[in-house]
C-alpha cells in the first residue's frame, strides 16, 4: 500500500481523532497500549534499557518482529515507511503545540494511550486505514517512545527536517 506523505494542520489532526473515536474504541486503544507497553518492556529487555541505550547499537531500530508487523500492515518495508512517517509527523513531533512535543518537552515522558491515540491519527492522515492502521499503530508508537527515549527530541528533530 503506497501512501502519500503529508503536513497535517491542527484542525485536520482534530478531524482525525474525531473519526478514530469511531474507528477505534476505548476498549481497543487500551488493548493497544498494553500492547505498547508489553513491546517497550522487550525491547528494554532486549537492548538494556532504551533510556540507556546511547552509544550501543540503534535503539530507534524496531525488533524484528514489530519491524514484520509494521512491513504487513503497511505493505512497505518498515524503514521506508518509518522515514516517510517520521516526515508526516514532524509538526506533532517536533513543533511547540504539537502534542508530543509538548508532552515531552514537559515531562520527558508521554502517557501510552495518549501515544497510541496520536499515532492512529497520524496514520490515519497518511492514508493507512482499517486493519492496517491497527496492526501499524503499536510499531510506530514503540519507535515514536523508542526514538525520544534514546536519542532526545532535538537529535530526532533534526533528523527529521533533513
Amino acid at each position: 500500500m503506497m501512501t502519500t506523505t503529508t503536513n497535517l494542520t491542527d484542525a485536520q489532526i482534530d478531524q482525525l481523532s474525531a473519526e478514530l473515536e469511531h474507528a477505534i474504541d476505548d476498549m481497543e486503544i487500551d488493548r493497544l497500549s498494553t500492547e505498547l507497553e508489553h513491546a517497550i518492556d522487550d525491547m528494554e529487555s532486549a537492548i538494556g534499557g532504551i533510556r540507556v541505550a546511547r552509544g550501543q547499537e540503534d535503539p530507534t531500530e524496531l525488533p524484528a518482529s514489530q519491524s514484520a508487523r509494521l512491513q504487513q500492515a503497511v505493505g512497505e518495508p518498515a524503514g521506508d515507511f518509518l522515514l516517510r512517517f517520521k516526515r508526516a509527523a514532524r509538526k506533532e513531533i517536533c513543533e511547540e503545540d504539537g502534542f508530543i512535543h509538548d508532552q515531552w518537552t514537559e515531562f520527558q515522558e508521554i502517557a501510552k494511550k495518549d501515544l497510541v491515540k496520536v499515532s492512529a491519527a497520524l496514520l490515519a492522515g497518511m492514508g493507512i486505514t482499517g486493519a492496517g492502521l491497527l496492526g501499524a499503530v503499536v510499531p510506530v508508537a514503540l519507535w515514536i517512545f523508542a526514538a525520544l527515549s534514546s536519542i532526545g527530541l532535538s537529535a530526532l528533530c533534526d533528523d527529521a527536517s533533513g
